[in-house]
């Protein structure tokens, strides 16, 4: 196809361009992987296949042709159009890239450049480096999951790059390890209850209301979750399902948790990150959730080498008894128990302070270290100055 070679910096932003498509397969083609959907998505890539990828925008339309029938077609449809722009490119299309482990430094003002590590290969942006591997100081959009519209939430939170993401601290934390059987409730209580979806609806109570219910059961009785102004999280839950939800219980005529954090089981034994375990509560912005902050941070923090960088001097952290860096990272997002977490927040509040009072102290000897050019008020324009002066200058003031 003209405009885009077999390989090279052209087909590599190309295909990262065009990373919403592999998500539409991994979503089933339900036109969810762009908020706005297809439609919405198709013009701004078109541009951007143009201003970032250097296509011809002839070239760009017709990689991109059929799409703008991908709205209103059926999932077997879309599978066929994604297809056809694959097959465009002269190659296969690319299996989703796994991140490799990463090896983020810590962030403070003392951070060498020395320690930049990569995050993963094959997760960078266009233009990065060979291995295309995303730097710790790099954007916090090339992150997986984040993307451009997240990243630009995220900023508000200041967070602006993949180091910033990993530093963006949780405000409070929500112990959820322990399961509450529906049947032991107390109202006005919060608790973490387990069951299976028995039914589920959506009802409008009045204008600019409408309420959510998904009835789950654990055996010994039966609770409503319920949403407000969620109509969408009807079609999120199917029968059968096993679901974690946690929030404040309410018993009017039935039990209810009223809008509680959740998380669907697919796979029995999975790991949570969202119940069943200490929770971390992250300061949010408009239109980002918890869930989705806390998702973020928890592949990111899954990352982290044993062998983190430790900017406190090794015979000070063991004098105190720290944790090492890495696992005081780790425990400060999620930590196994309410002593890790207490002794991940001592490590990192001395550390920050650490950093703080070094930073101070190299500035002052710095500071001692420059001497200031004296200023020679003699002569004429000096004399007439003091003339001029309604009161005669000490010895002090003549000296300054």
């Amino acid at each position: 196809m003209p405009g885009i070679k077999p390989a090279g910096p052209d087909q590599d932003a190309v295909r990262w361009l065009l990373k919403p498509l592999e998500l539409e397969k991994r979503l089933g083609y339900q036109n969810t992987a762009v908020a706005g959907g297809m439609q919405r998505w198709l013009p701004q890539v078109r541009d951007k296949l143009v201003a970032q990828a250097g296509l011809d925008l002839a070239v760009a339309e017709r990689l991109l042709a059929g799409l703008e029938a991908y709205p209103e077609a059926q999932p077997a449809q879309r599978e066929a159009l994604v297809a056809e722009v694959w097959s465009r490119l002269a190659g296969p299309q690319p299996e989703p890239r796994q991140a490799a482990p990463a090896a983020l430094p810590p962030v403070g003002p003392l951070s060498p450049p020395a320690l930049q590590k990569n995050l993963g290969a094959g997760i960078g942006a266009p233009g990065h480096s060979a291995a295309g591997g995303l730097q710790w100081q790099d954007p916090v959009q090339y992150v997986k999951g984040v993307g451009p519209q997240r990243a630009r939430l995220l900023k508000n939170l200041g967070v602006e790059t993949a180091a910033d993401l990993l530093r963006h601290y949780p405000r409070d934390w929500q112990d959820r390890r322990n399961l509450a059987r529906i049947a032991a409730l107390r109202h006005g209580e919060p608790a973490l209850v387990s069951g299976r979806v028995k039914a589920r609806s959506t009802f409008t109570v009045r204008r600019g209301l409408r309420i959510t219910k998904v009835v789950l059961d654990d055996g010994t009785g039966q609770i409503a979750a319920t949403w407000f102004n969620q109509p969408y999280l009807k079609d999120r839950f199917q029968d059968g399902q096993r679901v974690l939800a946690f929030g404040k219980v309410e018993f009017h005529r039935t039990w209810q948790i009223l809008n509680p954090e959740y998380e669907i089981l697919e796979d029995e034994a999975e790991d949570s990150i969202h119940t069943g375990r200490i929770v971390p509560i992250y300061p949010l912005t408009e239109r980002l959730s918890q869930r989705v902050v806390r998702g973020l941070v928890h592949s990111l923090v899954s990352q982290v080498p044993d062998d983190w960088p430790d900017p406190l001097p090794a015979a000070l952290a063991a004098e105190r008894d720290f944790l090492p860096a890495a696992q005081a990272l780790r425990a400060i997002h999620f930590p196994a128990d309410q002593a890790s977490l207490d002794r991940a927040r001592a490590r990192l509040v001395f550390e920050e302070l650490f950093l703080q009072q070094i930073a101070v102290v190299r500035l002052k000897r710095r500071y001692q270290h420059q001497h200031s050019r004296p200023l020679q008020v003699n002569g004429p324009l000096a004399e007439s100055f003091r003339r001029r002066l309604p009161f005669t200058l000490t010895a002090a003031q003549s000296r300054t």
